[in-house]
């Protein structure tokens, strides 16, 4: 699996249904255990869609419903943080240095 900043991890383990609360809703998710002490948990777009969440960036608001209940919570989007690549500080087959470093943005819900 590879992390938000472009390394190959595998995965310490997983974890089948994790209770993730959002707005006193709690919502079970699949989720693969990892050793990040730089974040909590990263939901992706297929736990996105199952809760039928709506993206206000402009309010940093983040709507959603599950199971008929329906909830809120602020988010913050981060606009292009910026990593070097796996394959940064490497040569090409030219023998230049291929330097390359990629942007990556993040949603963070705040409780």
């Amino acid at each position: 699996m590879t992390d938000i900043t472009g390394n190959v991890n595998h995965p310490l383990g997983a974890i089948d249904n994790f209770p993730i609360t959002v707005d006193k809703i709690t919502i079970p998710a699949d989720v693969d255990v990892t050793p990040a002490q730089t974040y909590s948990v990263i939901v992706g777009m297929d736990w996105l869609n199952k809760i039928k969440a709506n993206l206000d960036l402009k309010k940093n608001i983040m709507t959603f419903e599950w199971n008929n209940q329906k909830g809120q919570a602020n988010i913050k989007f981060i606009y292009g943080q910026e990593y070097d690549s796996p394959e940064s500080d490497e040569s090409d087959d030219s023998g230049a240095s291929t330097d390359e470093s990629s942007t990556e943005d993040e949603l963070e819900i705040e409780e």
